[in-house]
């Protein structure tokens, strides 16, 4: 696990709110000390993010709701340009041309060093992930630039995460199985203070998000004290 990522223009593409910092809150914190930038595209609004909420809303509140909870973690991770799209969370995989062409217009306003993103299982096998993995791996191709894929932490550490995230799965808009599993060659060790607060500030979301509920405490305390990647050079 030799790559340093840090002190780079990191771009970081995800799906829905909340994705950033369950998966890279921080590397996003530890990259803007190095003097790094981070950019950050999210492809929805969440709007079916409305399982943990205690009262029932429309879909134009929970939108506002959720860009309203992403823009305030964008700002505490220190976050240089935040982009939210308006795409249908839940069926990415129906809009990805329009999503690749936003996703490239970012890549030519930003010229990351890295893009970082989902790769073939989409972490969850959640499918917009997949998705949004697909387009950022094909734009790193296609703009060569490095691809760095979110890893699950090695079984030697946490085990085997399937059991429980499979626990988390509020809608039917997962593959049945985690069709390819992805061997980390960067390991970044984070502050679990930033990344709890980060995770919290979802607070639509917390109650699925927080990893001492999701996981066995020794698991929930690795996760919120390292994060994994994978780097892909085209």
């Amino acid at each position: 696990m030799q790559e340093n990522i840090l002190g780079k223009k990191l771009l970081i593409v995800v799906a829905h709110p909340d994705d950033e910092s369950f998966l890279a809150a921080g590397t996003l914190h530890l990259n803007h000390r190095e003097k790094g930038t981070n950019y950050l595209l999210c492809a929805s609004k969440g709007e079916l993010g409305v399982y943990h909420l205690k009262a029932r809303v429309s879909e134009t509140k929970i939108k506002t709701i959720r860009k309203g909870e992403l823009m305030r973690v964008a700002k505490y991770l220190k976050v240089h340009t935040l982009k939210i799209l308006n795409l249908p969370d839940g069926a990415l995989h129906r809009h990805k041309h329009a999503f690749e062409k936003e996703v490239k217009k970012f890549i030519l306003r930003c010229k990351p060093y890295y893009i970082v993103g989902f790769g073939e299982n989409g972490y969850t096998c959640h499918k917009d992930h997949i998705a949004a993995g697909e387009v950022s791996r094909k734009l790193g191709r296609v703009c060569h630039i490095p691809f760095v894929e979110f890893v699950r932490p090695p079984r030697a550490a946490c085990g085997n995460l399937d059991k429980y995230l499979v626990g988390k799965r509020q809608t039917g808009n997962y593959r049945d199985k985690n069709t390819n599993t992805v061997k980390p060659n960067i390991k970044i060790k984070i502050n679990p203070v930033i990344k709890l607060k980060a995770l919290s500030m979802h607070k639509s979301q917390f109650a699925g998000l927080n990893p001492y509920k999701t996981f066995p405490q020794k698991v929930a305390d690795h996760i919120l004290a390292n994060e994994y990647f994978r780097v892909s050079k085209f």
